[in-house]
């Protein structure tokens, strides 16, 4: 999954158990939970110097905190436990709406997106767009 260079400022993916590589990449990431994804999941979050906070899978904690010293974020904070006390910038409020989708798809977001993909449930990107409104038409 790529979503990098979206001004993306929180990003949670916890659960996405089948996702093999996530870049985030050239956003303004505050908070970053990558917890219960696969534990091969190759993640790429560099250029995020606001980082914050990373959650993470207890067995990649090692690995996240060298490339987080890497990347000089000292002030960013890795564990496993997802317990940041700030809870008021936790979430981008984010709608995708409909499901299922026929003709169009619409995001309903404060934040401004410039890009979006697509995937089908093999992880191959079915369509790439350029966001000028908050609408994809996906119609075959």
């Amino acid at each position: 999954m790529d979503c990098s260079f979206n001004k993306l400022s929180t990003l949670d993916i916890r659960g996405l158990n089948k996702l093999e590589n996530l870049s985030c990449k050239y956003n303004n990431l505050r908070f970053l939970y990558i917890k219960n994804t696969s534990n091969s999941l190759k993640v790429s979050f560099y250029n995020n110097i606001d980082l914050e906070y990373i959650c993470c899978n207890e067995i990649n904690y090692n690995s996240i905190v060298e490339r987080v010293k890497s990347l000089n974020l000292t002030n960013c904070i890795v564990d496993s436990e997802c317990s940041v006390t700030n809870t008021q910038d936790l979430y981008t409020n984010i709608s995708i709406y409909p499901n299922p989708v026929t003709d169009f798809l619409y995001l309903d977001t404060n934040e401004n997106w410039m890009k979006a993909e697509i995937f089908d449930v093999s992880g191959r990107i079915i369509r790439a767009v350029s966001l000028s409104s908050q609408s994809i038409d996906v119609a075959p």
